[in-house]
């Protein structure tokens, strides 16, 4: 990873900085923060040369995609997805997200569906009872109830997701 680094952002590199630092991640985020402010740097100057073109809406292509620093951005972007994205440890994470979701959403809509019929369980009443208003509703159609859970599961953090996933599990 490096190496994309030091390619992107050669011509402001400080080379006894560089080398004063022995730790790979002090490197890296010297490297990660040079290089933020390169592309930063690109990006304002590729705005202003289009400024026109952008606000009058014929600007087509992303501000990235006109910048000199195009191939290492995909260069980097393909290395992330390999190394990164990849990751065993991502995919577990993510893996875990879905299940959060799919509980989250399972209990909820069955609790509301049963609202809706006037059939619920005492779990179900306890988990309308926790929820925000705002988000359950006896009248109305039920696609509008199970949008509005939706839109609540949608909204909610990582940790405040897990946290639903803990309380009702």
């Amino acid at each position: 990873a490096l190496e994309f680094l030091i390619r992107l952002v050669k011509d402001s590199i400080d080379t006894k900085k560089y080398n004063s630092l022995k730790h790979k991640t002090d490197r890296v985020a010297y490297l990660r923060a040079l290089s933020v402010n390169t592309l930063i740097n690109d990006t304002v100057k590729i705005f202003s040369k289009n400024e026109e073109k952008i606000l009058n809406g014929e600007f087509t292509k992303t501000l990235l995609s006109e910048s000199v620093f195009k191939a290492q951005m995909e260069d980097i972007i393909d290395i992330s997805v390999k190394k990164v994205y990849n990751s065993k440890e991502v995919i577990e994470k993510e893996l875990k997200g879905y299940q959060v979701i799919h509980k989250l959403l399972s209990v909820f809509i069955k609790a509301a569906v049963n609202n809706q019929s006037d059939n619920t369980t005492a779990l179900d009443d306890l988990v309308l009872a926790s929820l925000p208003k705002t988000y359950i509703h006896k009248e109305g159609d039920l696609y509008n109830q199970l949008l509005d859970i939706s839109c609540f599961v949608a909204s909610l953090t990582d940790g405040n997701a897990l946290e639903w996933y803990n309380k009702i599990s």
